[in-house]
């Protein structure tokens, strides 16, 4: 996590994933929901997935990360399944 808070240039990404897509999806992600810290682990295994609950000062985000050997593949940030859109 620690990674994630100093920005996608702290990240170990796998070859070919797009650091600046990486950039702008955390970067969206702190815009509108604002300071995040961790909060409970939802699903997977640790070590080639996990996706975790983020407390954030604007309402819960579900974070993914999936890597490939020991570096990231992919980051997934979207509000959970059970959120309420504002309207």
């Amino acid at each position: 996590m620690d990674a994630l808070a100093r920005g996608p240039r702290a990240l170990d990404l796998a070859s070919g994933v797009d650091r600046a897509a990486i950039a702008a999806l955390l970067t969206n992600a702190r815009a509108s929901y604002g300071s995040c810290r961790t909060g409970a682990p939802l699903e997977g295994d640790g070590e080639r997935d996990a996706r975790i609950r983020l407390d954030c000062e604007h309402g819960p985000l579900d974070l993914e990360i999936v890597r490939a050997g020991n570096r990231i593949s992919a980051i997934h940030v979207t509000p959970p399944p059970e959120a309420v859109c504002a309207q």
